[in-house]
Parts: C-alpha cells; structure tokens; sequence
C-alpha cells in the first residue's frame, strides 16, 4: 500500500468517489504504534491490536492509496458509526474460500485490509460454523490474507509456517497468528520485525 498519509477533513475524503472507508487492524509492536495517537481506534485482543480507519482508494499509477483517517479528519462525525460503516463496507466485499487439505479445510480471504474480518461481528459464528470447531486459528501473513483452520487441527502448524514465513513489510499490521474462540481474540505470535 502507498500514499499513506493525508490531513484532509473528513468530508472531503469521503466525498472522493472512488475512496473506500475501511477497518485497518494496527499491531501494538508495529513500528508505526506511535501513529495511534493522531488516530481513532479500538483495542482488541488485550490491546495487543487496534481496529483503526483508513479510507482506500486507487491511485493515478493503478496502485492502492490508504490514508489513515485522524482524530482532527472525524471532528463532529461518531467513530462508532464510522466504524460501523467501515466493517458494512468490508463484509459487503468478502468472499471465503474453502480448500480440502490432507489435513482438514483450509479457508482463506483475501483483498484489501481484509485481515480486519476478524473483527466482524459475524466472523466467528459463520466461520467456527464451517469448520465445525469452537476454536479458530487464524493467519495474518499480510493485511490483505487471511488463513483459518480448526485450532489443534493439522492446519495449524502450516498458518504459523505462513505466518514467520512471509516476505511482508511490517507496517501498521505484524504478520500474527491469533486464536478465537467466541468474542476472545489473543495473539498467540507475531512474526520477529522486519524492516
């Protein structure tokens, strides 16, 4: 992601009509935590991520823009709705996808800042459904995948080898694996820091 940034008002953003306001998971070892300050969030997971807001749209060199909305960008608006909106717009996108392995079904998500799904209020039920389990381990390679399998489950041990394997830049997320069961999010790892 690029063009990171930005200190227009609210309204303006939201008035560009190709941009997206989406939910942005942020790791609190991020290098970039100190932002959180300028930035709206909720903690999650014994604050060990926070659920932010960023407005995505593309850029004139057919990349993908993501400007960070701020405390001053909100000004009178409710973050709750904003948030709202933002997780409407994300669910609205997602589609999973199962794979039958060896070793149980693997489904996965992919797209833009998608790894905030797992704040959905929804993704547990349905996805703990599929997979027929009370306890989800989840992969965060990179903002824009997901991978879940049934904790305990063969699969685990492969999302955990995605996750310290994966070549993505530590930015605002670090590639983790969480654990969730019901609304009990907790980061059992993160991949060391990269630059």
């Amino acid at each position: 992601m690029s063009g990171r940034g930005g200190a227009e008002p609210l309204d303006e953003v939201d008035s560009q009509p190709r941009g997206e306001l989406l939910p942005v998971l942020w790791s609190g070892s991020s290098p970039r935590v100190g932002l959180l300050e300028a930035v709206p969030h909720w903690p999650i997971a014994a604050g060990r991520l926070h659920l932010a807001l960023a407005v995505v749209a593309p850029t004139p060199r057919d990349t993908i823009g993501m400007f960070h909305v701020t405390h001053e960008q909100i000004g009178e608006h409710s973050f709750d709705a904003l948030m709202a909106e933002a997780l409407e717009n994300l669910a609205g996108r997602l589609t999973v996808e199962g794979r039958e392995t060896d070793d149980g079904e693997l489904l996965s998500l992919s797209g833009t800042l998608v790894s905030a799904a797992v704040c959905l209020p929804d993704f547990y039920r349905r996805i703990s459904e599929a997979l027929g389990t009370q306890r989800l381990v989840v992969g965060l390679p990179c903002p824009d995948e997901v991978y879940v399998a049934a904790a305990g489950s063969a699969l685990e041990p492969v999302i955990h080898r995605m996750v310290r394997e994966s070549e993505y830049p530590t930015t605002e997320l670090v590639p983790a694996v969480l654990s969730i069961s019901g609304d009990d999010i907790d980061v059992v790892t993160e991949r060391e820091l990269t630059s």
